[in-house]
């Protein structure tokens, strides 16, 4: 043991003195945070007006839609006369003489040319009470990913059209609000009995009945806490571990080729030198972690979150970190072991790097449904068991203590075994130079006695 730590203490502190490593530490958070940032800036900064044009073959709803328009561009304009965002001007075309295929022709060019930015045909029956198929607006332009507009074309012809089929219908539209009031649904937790008593009546002299605490209402579901604060810490699962256990491999190709590991074998097993090799990355991941989550902290106690951080979680965080170095780490150790050039590693890598990045498409399904048989196969799967597992904890309901403790007992069982595996194709790849191994080789070397 005293070994193992000997190279882990040399491995991190080789680590830690570099330029690099703060380079790194310091530039994933920049760059995400540029990233958020350019975001919020390409939004708001977003001011070009968009002038459209509506078909209203109704002959009634323009009007309503042209006055919307004006009260939207009011509200974005900053009292120094500065807009926020994109205006939209309408302007109605009517077919005249022309068919309608002409019509939409001719403004389709008019998109081409920049004239216009989009144009909405208005199907005539949009104001008539009658049953049927959903009335349908068309909406032409030539940036279909562009939603403002089309959005807001959709929740303002809307009630201006139904408000039309009410009078039509001799319905007072005053009364038909109020008829029409929408049902939304508010997302809850559970209601719990706390620990104070109620004011349950009882008998003089008599203690109060079991269970007669007052109730506690349910609290409305907060996203950050339910979906984005599990996200987060499943983002820094995979984060430090795809930029920390692949330098194992560059370190371990290094010391093959300037034969430090030949000296270093003669006084230690190969499997002490993974390990120490293994712990020290863990230790560098370690205080990566430690800066990141001491940043998050910061921040959640800024927004009233800090009590989502909860010791447990943490420890939960950090423990399923060091098994995903543990893991990963000595499957690039390996990958190092076998190759003698970097560009014949990086061909190897790929199978490793597709291990981690698969997990990540399983976060939508595990973060919908935590429960269900694949989300509780696939988070008890090694290689996917540090992301998954601690998505599942930081959600509501939790997994069984069962299925925790499984976890972890699966995932530390495969890191050893991949740490030996590691380790014999170590021992055998440091007296290999030339042709990078094939898979079947590696696997022999695994076997071989």
């Amino acid at each position: 043991m005293d070994k193992i730590l000997i190279v882990a203490r040399t491995e991190f502190g080789n680590a830690v003195r570099t330029k690099a490593f703060l380079v790194s530490l310091l530039m994933l958070p920049i760059l995400y945070s540029a990233m958020i940032f350019m975001q919020i800036f390409a939004n708001r900064s977003d001011t070009v007006p968009r002038p459209f044009a509506v078909i209203d073959r109704t002959g009634k709803l323009f009007p309503a839609i042209k006055k919307a328009a004006e009260e939207r561009n009011k509200s974005l304009v900053t009292p120094e006369g500065k807009p926020t965002a994109s205006a939209f001007y309408p302007t109605e075309v009517k077919d005249g003489d022309q068919p309608p295929d002409a019509t939409v022709l001719a403004l389709s060019e008019k998109v081409r040319a920049k004239e216009l930015f989009a144009f909405v045909e208005i199907p005539a029956d949009a104001i008539e009470a009658r049953a049927g198929a959903p009335i349908v607006l068309k909406y032409y332009s030539e940036s279909p990913n562009y939603r403002e507009l089309h959005g807001w074309l959709e929740g303002v012809v809307s009630p201006i059209a139904r408000s039309q089929r009410y009078k039509a219908a001799n319905v007072d539209p005053n009364l038909a609000a109020r008829i029409d009031r929408f049902l939304i649904t508010e997302n809850l937790g559970l209601a719990s009995r706390g620990s104070a008593p109620s004011q349950v009546a009882t008998t003089p002299g008599t203690s109060p009945p079991p269970n007669s605490g007052s109730i506690v209402a349910a609290k409305k579901i907060d996203p950050v806490r339910s979906i984005f604060m599990p996200m987060g810490l499943a983002m820094i699962v995979y984060l430090i571990t795809m930029t920390t256990a692949p330098q194992l491999v560059g370190t371990v190709i290094e010391e093959k080729m300037s034969r430090i590991s030949e000296m270093l074998l003669g006084s230690i097993s190969t499997f002490e030198m993974m390990m120490g090799k293994l712990l020290g990355n863990v230790s560098v991941a370690m205080l990566t972690t430690t800066l990141y989550l001491a940043a998050s902290y910061a921040g959640a106690t800024r927004f009233g979150y800090a009590d989502a951080l909860t010791p447990g979680l943490i420890a939960t965080l950090v423990l399923f970190i060091g098994l995903a170095i543990l893991l990963f780490g000595s499957l690039y150790m390996a990958v190092g072991s076998a190759c003698s050039e970097l560009k014949d590693a990086q061909t190897m890598m790929m199978p490793i790097m597709m291990l981690a990045i698969l997990p990540m498409g399983l976060l939508a399904p595990v973060l919908t449904n935590p429960s269900s048989t694949v989300s509780v196969v696939a988070s008890l799967i090694p290689p996917a068991t540090p992301i998954l597992m601690t998505l599942r904890i930081a959600m509501s309901p939790a997994p069984p203590a069962w299925q925790v403790i499984l976890s972890i007992v699966l995932t530390t069982t495969t890191a050893v075994a991949c740490v030996w595996a590691s380790g014999k194709i170590f021992r055998t790849g440091l007296l290999m130079h030339g042709k990078a191994p094939t898979f079947r080789e590696l696997a022999r070397w695994v076997l071989a006695r």
